[in-house]
């Protein structure tokens, strides 16, 4: 077998099955290789950007590796977006690109390029991967693939990316396919380290009158921690917030789910009950960074002693108060441990607390008309069954849709966290359908949608049942609503008026041959529910158009060097003494 039947052999024989790309001269032996292999699914995207994301979606959505691929130069460049998608949400992908033929060039600093689209992709990628090597040798690959699966796994998960001379892809190898699933290196944790940390955090849960716990993406990694998160709110019963990014770990029927956190866009009472009621935040996976927690770290939650455990080191340098609790460990680890322990809490005054703060601080934004959407968001998901996959876009529709999706049972949102890269819902929710447990939809901007457009041919050339709403304002809006304030009202390369424009995007989906429809939010009250049901239950494709104001605002925001709870627009002061008196 040649270097490329090795490598899909291998991956296959690991348990991996779908490869996302597309085809070019550089990767034609490696796609070649995958076309025939049995039971493996090669998915051929319309720009590399779309394979990369799409990767980014099936992954996240099943926490199983997957595979993306590209040509070289061009090809490999736009593979970028979702490495770094990758890197940044901790999603394990390995990466494989074509490059020139080894015996094409020899490395020879002074000139740029010795070869048509030949890139250094190696170089460009390694900021945004955990290892990022070409293969020099054929033999060399025997060892490179174990290594690159262990290393997308281990430890804090990301991408690996594999650079594939077109030479090397096609040259013979004579030996056996030997595999072995690999466990994470964390796991030669000592489970007496583990246990201290666990007799540390309920020692400190039993002193306190007010604990908070915080999940983040470190904890949303596949179904077993999932799970487990939900066992341990449920067991603990005190209130739990989550990062934007993590929403779905604990759905709308826990009576200790308060919301997500984030200093711009957090929910209100998340945001008010950790930076000023809490005197303990117990945080597991969760990145306290600046848009988290705004820049004044030392200034969140003054009264609250935190417990940080998370598995990137790095992550815990960056302190929040001088006497924060870090501890280096695979929170996965500890949760484990602590939902087997006897411990139980009854705080049944500070959760009744915490409930009128969130009936208090919901109702100050409830029947705003700058709420339109978000009543919208909440209308369709609960028409959305369980079992189902949502991936989201980047931009005021993210916000609406993290604010007011209700997260029902084995529901899943996935967005773009750290890289926050426009263009990312279409081609993740493409890759999601590949993980047949779920029913699959897809909530986008018209500018997002702009971004991967072309990937619509994808849905239609794999017969995919994917729903896409498109929340048309006909603006950036997210950047819109920054201009009003920061440019007087110029709204450059954001409106129609300067230089930004929509599509029909229904009559676009019929041009792909997709059906579509569209509706007007302003006229919910008077949608045909049973139609827009049957539309979401419906076993083709469809978008389906949300047509809305060009002046929206994703509301509310804490404005710049403010404290985080104290968001625009502002509280009134009779609510403000109700608070205070709880």
């Amino acid at each position: 077998m040649n270097v490329s039947e090795y490598i899909v052999k291998y991956l296959k024989d690991y348990g991996i099955e779908h490869f996302f790309g597309y085809q070019g001269t550089m990767i034609a032996y490696f796609v070649d290789a995958i076309g025939r292999e049995e039971n493996v699914f090669n998915h051929v995207c319309y720009n590399e950007q779309g394979a990369s994301l799409a990767a980014c979606g099936y992954s996240k959505s099943t926490g199983q590796p997957s595979v993306a691929y590209s040509t070289s130069g061009p090809g490999a460049i736009n593979l970028i977006q979702g490495i770094a998608d990758a890197y940044y949400d901790s999603v394990p992908i390995l990466f494989f690109t074509g490059q020139l033929n080894l015996s094409e060039y020899t490395s020879n600093s002074n000139i740029r390029q010795q070869g048509f689209q030949e890139t250094d992709i190696v170089g460009i990628t390694k900021p945004i991967t955990k290892w990022a090597v070409q293969v020099k040798k054929a033999e060399d690959i025997i060892e490179i693939l174990p290594k690159a699966i262990d290393i997308i796994m281990e430890g804090r998960r990301g991408p690996v990316l594999i650079d594939l001379p077109m030479d090397i892809q096609k040259k013979s190898l004579d030996i056996d396919i030997k595999t072995t699933k690999i466990q994470s290196s964390v796991c030669v944790t000592k489970q007496s380290e583990v246990a201290k940390v666990c007799d540390l955090v309920i020692d400190r849960i039993k002193q306190s009158k007010h604990p908070v716990l915080v999940l983040g993406n470190g904890v949303n990694i596949d179904d077993r921690t999932r799970n487990n998160a939900k066992i341990l709110v449920e067991k603990f019963r005190i209130p739990t917030i989550t990062t934007m990014i993590s929403m779905d770990l604990i759905d709308i029927s826990s009576a200790y789910r308060y919301g997500f956190l984030g200093y711009a866009y957090g929910q209100r009472y998340a945001n008010y009950i950790l930076n000023l009621k809490a005197d303990l935040i117990v945080s597991i996976g969760a990145k306290l960074c600046a848009r988290q927690i705004g820049l004044d770290r030392k200034g969140f939650a003054p009264k609250a002693q935190i417990i940080r455990i998370d598995i990137d080191e790095g992550e815990l340098g960056q302190k929040v108060h001088n006497d924060d609790v870090n501890i280096c460990l695979d929170g996965n680890m500890v949760i484990e441990e602590l939902i087997n322990r006897n411990s139980s809490f009854d705080f049944t005054v500070w959760n009744n607390t915490c409930k009128e703060i969130k009936t208090h601080l919901f109702n100050v934004d409830a029947g705003k008309a700058y709420r339109e959407p978000n009543e919208a968001i909440d209308l369709i998901s609960d028409l959305i069954p369980d079992n189902s996959t949502i991936s989201c876009d980047v931009g005021q529709h993210q916000i609406w849709v993290a604010q007011s999706f209700n997260v029902k049972q084995n529901q899943r949102i996935l967005f773009s966290g750290g890289h926050g890269a426009m263009g990312f819902a279409l081609p993740a929710a493409i890759g999601t359908s590949f993980d047949d447990r779920y029913y699959h939809y897809c909530f986008v901007g018209d500018g997002s949608l702009q971004m991967n457009i072309q990937e619509l041919q994808w849905v239609v050339c794999e017969g995919i049942p994917l729903k896409i709403f498109v929340l048309n304002n006909s603006s950036l809006g997210l950047i819109r609503q920054q201009q009003e304030g920061l440019f007087n009202h110029r709204y450059f390369g954001a409106t129609n008026k300067y230089g930004y424009k929509t599509p029909n995007f229904v009559k676009v989906a019929k041009a792909y041959g997709i059906k579509s429809v569209a509706l007007n939010i302003s006229e919910r009250m008077s949608w045909n529910i049973d139609f827009l049901k049957s539309i979401i239950c419906d076993n083709d494709a469809w978008l389906i158009e949300l047509i809305m104001n060009d002046k929206t605002y994703a509301y509310p925001k804490t404005r710049f060097g403010e404290t985080m709870h104290n968001q625009y627009p502002y509280i009134e002061e009779s609510v403000l003494i109700k608070l205070s008196e709880l």
